[in-house]
């Protein structure tokens, strides 16, 4: 005790002193590292949002790539089948039409 005299001996205000600025220091980096945490953590929702709307490019330029490759598929299809019909035509009109070597001027040869 100090006898009635209120007054805190030097060495412990000195104490007080040094630990009062070493508290302060540790809140003062407590609160920048808080804010760096906070600038980080936005800065990561930023780029998580940026690989999300690249990832759903990449998926609409996948749907789209299949989709064209299907139309694609589909009209080679229908051109085959085309072709195939083209093909049954000619053929059917080759039958039909008098050869080229038959005599055209109406002509019959009954001597």
């Amino acid at each position: 005790m100090n006898n009635g005299n209120d007054q805190l001996p030097e060495y412990r205000k000195r104490m007080i002193e040094a630990a009062n600025e070493a508290y302060q220091e540790v809140a003062n980096e407590r609160d920048d590292k808080e804010r760096q945490l906070r600038d980080m953590t936005l800065r990561y929702e930023a780029e998580v949002m940026k690989v999300q709307h690249m990832q759903n490019l990449v998926n609409m330029m996948d749907s789209t790539n299949t989709t064209h490759r299907l139309e694609r598929d589909d009209a080679v299809v229908r051109a085959a089948a085309l072709l195939e019909a083209l093909a049954h035509i000619k053929a059917v009109i080759q039958r039909h039409t008098p050869s080229q070597q038959e005599p055209h001027d109406g002509s019959t040869s009954n001597d």
